[in-house]
């Protein structure tokens, strides 16, 4: 039977693990770590949110009357997920505009962003006409595989 390393002697585990229960004891649920061409991403499982009672008394002090708070709406439109893992880019350059803004009507086949993997520019492209409701990554932000990166209405 294989034995298992635990990391309790491997500095880099150890300091993995110190970092994450700062981020618990933080409430950061997400940190991302660039040096150079390496990346080290370290995320919470489970992160809770406020329950609305509570974000309204801490919004509105002990003492004051809790307003109700109205139960979030679930995003409105279909969703345009990303293929691959990479880097979300709104437009073909920097100087260049954007291929697609909130409130555009595309046709089908006509590029939406690209998705940056490898130094491979993959562009996601309408799958029919629609108009665009959304654009949820920011310019530039990593994407993984599955993450919604427009909420489109087909037309």
């Amino acid at each position: 039977m294989a034995k298992t390393n635990s990391g309790k002697n491997n500095p880099v585990i150890e300091e993995l693990r110190s970092i994450y229960e700062a981020m618990s004891a933080a409430g950061v649920a997400e940190l991302e770590v660039r040096a150079g061409v390496g990346i080290v991403k370290v995320r919470r499982a489970t992160v809770r949110a406020p329950q609305p009672q509570q974000a309204a008394v801490a919004a509105h002090g002990a003492g004051a009357p809790a307003a109700a708070a109205a139960p979030a709406a679930p995003p409105v439109g279909d969703p345009v997920v990303s293929p691959i893992n990479g880097v979300f880019y709104r437009s073909p350059s920097p100087s260049s505009p954007p291929f697609v803004n909130a409130g555009d009507i595309v046709s089908a086949g006509a590029t939406l962003c690209i998705v940056e993997a490898m130094k491979v520019m993959n562009e996601i492209k309408a799958e029919r006409r629609c108009k665009v409701l959304s654009i949820l990554p920011e310019n530039g932000d990593p994407v993984t595989s599955g993450t919604t990166l427009f909420l489109v209405e087909t037309l």
